[in-house]
């Protein structure tokens, strides 16, 4: 199967915003392909196997090992419908990707999972803070702020509810990026 890639300017906000279930495991397959052909990989710096990188966050020292989440649009190189792609590191030089992700598969996350931060709480679990990019069907944007869990087996839990409502009338329609921190004990 040969695969015609998109360029950037030409993704629609439809195609930017179609569902990961609409993609055909053929589709990223060769997609995978291509990309290991390119002669610009990089061999040292994290790197995802397709489409775009962006914010890392979460980045934390849990269950003896580092860990490092970044917004990952794996279908193409465009801001589009983000997830975030899970890392661990023991030296904090060689990063291993595995298959954990947290993706915008909630009405809470529908146009995808923007940035925040984590932190591990005495139930000896990391909680990871996200901002859900929801959009309502007119376009409106409700910015939630959302919580899963990780545990010490490497399950990750969503929240069914959200951590925090947004006040429109004391924020925008970008609260986001929360960024947890201890504070007085």
């Amino acid at each position: 199967m040969k695969l015609k890639l998109k360029k950037s300017k030409n993704w629609t906000s439809e195609e930017r915003y179609r569902p990961y279930s609409a993609y055909s495991d053929d589709y990223l397959s060769s997609l995978t392909e291509l990309v290991k052909k390119s002669p610009w990989r990089t061999h040292y710096h994290i790197e995802p196997r397709t489409g775009l990188l962006n914010d890392p966050n979460a980045f934390s020292y849990f269950d003896g090992k580092w860990q490092l989440f970044y917004q990952h649009f794996p279908y193409g190189p465009v801001h589009a419908l983000k997830s975030w792609k899970h890392l661990t590191s023991t030296d904090l030089v060689t990063f291993i990707a595995d298959d954990l992700q947290l993706l915008p598969d909630s009405d809470f996350d529908n146009k995808g999972a923007y940035s925040g931060s984590a932190k591990e709480f005495d139930d000896g679990n990391l909680h990871i803070f996200y901002t859900g990019n929801h959009r309502n069907s007119d376009g409106t944007r409700i910015p939630y702020q959302l919580e899963a869990t990780l545990d010490a087996t490497g399950k990750l839990s969503k929240s069914d509810k959200a951590a925090i409502l947004p006040a429109f009338d004391k924020v925008t329609e970008h609260f986001r990026d929360p960024q947890i921190f201890e504070f007085e004990g």
